[in-house]
Formats: structure tokens, C-alpha cells, sequence
């Protein structure tokens, strides 16, 4: 306790029953507190001007539907999780994503890649797509970005996947082009359902 005391009054330039209160310790606490004062400045202020997610994404949310469009608006059939998938999509407060997602009759073995990653597109392991990590956010053009610090293909993490999202209450419509030689011209749309807050 007398050690706490001596800390606070040689932190505040002030004095203490301690004889070393105005010496070397005192020095040594100023020297800590003022060169560590920029540093602990810049973290607060870079994460105050760190988009938080919209309250409008926040949640749990149950696929719906995936469907792959050509330019012309034609359905365009996805082999790899189909027409059917389920899975489930969380947003939570402190800028984190998670996402599982499953092919409705999963028939390959399990350590088959059924899909290769493309520009904006993961890999999917066995009919089974699954991430998570951080999100960015750009409300004013809708876009959220998934940065992936975890995922089934080890490929995957690092990536950054960009999506443009819009939500009607409790549903929300993801859409992006996945990329790659055999995606060219494909806009994929995921609509969700919210099942929690």
C-alpha cells in the first residue's frame, strides 16, 4: 500500500513520506507516463474512428436462399453447396463475422475440395463452407468486407471478401461476384433471415 501511495504522489509530481519521492523512481514513472501517452492517444483515437457495424446487421441469421445470376438475370447452377444449402450468419457488436455454411446432400468425402477459391469466393471443403473474423464496414456504400482470420481451407485465411449488403428488417441480401475463370459475369445473392439479436 505504501508502495501505491509513493507511485501516485511521484506520478503527480508531488511528495511522500518516502525520502526517494522527488529522486530516480520519480524521474523513471514521468519518463514511463510521457513517452507512453502518445501511443495510448493514437489507440484510442483510431479505434473511435473505426466504423462500428450498423445495428441493422447485427444478429444470427438463417440462410434463405443462395442463387447464382448470369448477366441476363438466368439462374446458373452452383455445384458445390447447390441450389438447397443451410447455414447460419453471425454479426456481432464487436466488429467480428462468423459463417457455416452446408450443402443440402452432402455426398462427397469429407476432405474433398468441391470448390476452389476464387477473387471473392472461398474454397468449400466437402459440400461445407466455413469462416470467421473481422468486418469492415462502409455504410454509405453498403459494402461489408469479411477479413478472415480463421477458415476451413487453410488457403482462405487472410483473405479479404467483399459483399454488398442491404436490409429490409429482418432480412438481409448479400451480393457479390464471386470471381475466377468460371465465375465470370455470376453475381451470387444470399438472402438471410435475422433469428436473433
Amino acid at each position: 500500500m505504501d508502495e501505491l501511495r509513493f507511485n501516485m504522489a511521484a506520478a503527480r509530481g508531488g511528495t511522500s513520506n518516502d525520502p526517494e519521492a522527488s529522486g530516480p523512481k520519480r524521474d523513471v514513472v514521468m519518463t514511463i507516463a510521457t513517452k507512453s501517452l502518445p501511443l495510448v492517444l493514437c489507440l484510442l483515437v483510431s479505434s473511435a474512428l473505426a466504423d462500428p457495424i450498423p445495428e441493422s446487421l447485427i444478429g444470427t441469421w438463417q440462410l434463405v436462399s443462395r442463387a447464382d445470376r448470369d448477366p441476363a438475370g438466368a439462374l446458373v447452377p452452383e455445384p458445390s453447396l447447390g441450389a438447397h444449402p443451410s447455414g447460419y450468419l453471425i454479426y456481432d457488436r464487436s466488429n467480428h463475422v462468423y459463417v457455416q455454411m452446408m450443402a443440402e446432400n452432402r455426398t462427397s468425402t469429407s476432405c474433398e475440395t468441391t470448390a476452389k477459391a476464387d477473387t471473392n469466393n472461398l474454397a468449400h471443403v466437402g459440400g461445407y463452407d466455413a469462416y470467421f473474423g473481422s468486418v469492415e464496414v462502409d455504410p454509405a456504400a453498403h459494402v461489408v468486407t469479411h477479413v478472415l482470420e480463421g477458415a476451413l481451407g487453410p488457403a482462405d485465411v487472410g483473405r479479404r471478401l467483399t459483399r454488398r449488403y442491404s436490409v429490409e428488417g429482418d432480412t438481409l441480401t448479400l451480393s457479390m461476384e464471386p470471381g475466377g475463370e468460371h465465375s465470370r459475369g455470376i453475381t451470387r445473392t444470399l438472402i438471410w433471415h435475422r433469428i436473433t439479436r
